[in-house]
């Protein structure tokens, strides 16, 4: 009988992590790049929300 790895935690699980229950957190807080940053705010985003 072979023994399974446990899963890999995805991204979203992740995401979710770094959100937490307490509510709004910026995108810098998750780490993402300057250009992603950049990009985002470009784009009209302000914050991200749990998945």
């Amino acid at each position: 009988m072979k023994h399974k790895p446990a899963p890999q935690e995805g991204v979203a699980d992740h995401v979710a992590d770094q959100l937490g229950e307490q509510g709004k957190h910026s995108f810098a807080d998750l780490g993402l790049g300057k250009e992603l940053l950049a990009d985002l705010a470009a784009l009209g985003y302000e914050e991200p929300t749990p998945i």
